[in-house]
Order: C-alpha cells, then sequence, then structure tokens
C-alpha cells in the first residue's frame, strides 16, 4: 500500500467523523467561538502583563529598545507556550481536576473551563486597564479552582 493511498483513506475516515460528530456537537459549537474569543482576550492580558513585568526594567534603563522587547517576548513567549504547554495541561487535567467527577456530564466541565477562562480573561482585561501587577497563572488556576 503507497504512502499516498493510505494518507487518502486517512483523510476520508477523518472527514467521516468529523462529519458524524459535527451533527453531535452543534449544540457546543458556540463554547469554540466564545472560547477563541475569550483565549484571545486572555492571551493579550497575559502578553501586556507578563511582558510589562519581564522587560520594563530593561527598557526604562535603555539596555533594548521598546521593539526589541516585544520581539523577544514574542518569541519567548511562542516557545514557552509550544515547548511547555503540554506539561502544563497535564498538570491541570491530571492533578487539578477530577476526570472521573465529569465522565457522564462532560458538558459540565466544557461550560466549567469556558467561564474560568472567561472570568480569568475579565480578571486581567481589569487588571491590565489599572495598570495593576497581577498574577496570571494566579488568575487562570484560581478561576479553573473555582468550579471544580
Amino acid at each position: 500500500m503507497s504512502y499516498a493511498a493510505t494518507a487518502a483513506e486517512m483523510a476520508t475516515e477523518t472527514l467521516r467523523i468529523l462529519t458524524t460528530t459535527a451533527v453531535c456537537c452543534d449544540q457546543y459549537r458556540w463554547m469554540t467561538y466564545a472560547a477563541g474569543i475569550f483565549g484571545f482576550i486572555m492571551a493579550f492580558g497575559i502578553g501586556a502583563n507578563d511582558v510589562a513585568n519581564a522587560f520594563a526594567t530593561s527598557v526604562s534603563a535603555k539596555s533594548i529598545t521598546l521593539k526589541q522587547a516585544v520581539l523577544i517576548a514574542a518569541i519567548c513567549e511562542f516557545l514557552g507556550a509550544m515547548l511547555l504547554g503540554a506539561s502544563v495541561t497535564s498538570t491541570i487535567r491530571k492533578n487539578m481536576i477530577d476526570g472521573d467527577m465529569y465522565e457522564n456530564d462532560p458538558d459540565v466541565l466544557m461550560f466549567g473551563m469556558l467561564t474560568a477562562l472567561v472570568s480569568a480573561s475579565f480578571m486581567m482585561a481589569v487588571a491590565n486597564y489599572f495598570a495593576l501587577p497581577i498574577s496570571t497563572t494566579h488568575t487562570i488556576i484560581g478561576s479553573i479552582v473555582g468550579f471544580s
């Protein structure tokens, strides 16, 4: 069997799964859109807060320019999320949330995680608006602990 045939079969099977699960998951589509919007707001808040905390002294001392700080921060934030994000997600999934508790009601877990994201995003936006230093980790972890 050639690679092209295997890839085509995999694509066909993936399409079949997506079309059959899309019907059952239409009621949760709004959660996907809301998570995308509030995830962007949360990421914006994390970037504004963490970059300001990390680079304020370097920029004010004129060791680096503001453009250099933004470029360094963008690279480091991206690499940190890509390289270390899986272990953080694993810790939250295995050590903080009891998955068995939500086995019969996964929609409650989805809604709880969305609520945690919305509340953490709101808290980050308010803190950034008033120029208050806030721990992004405490914000999201506290929100998750609050619902679980």
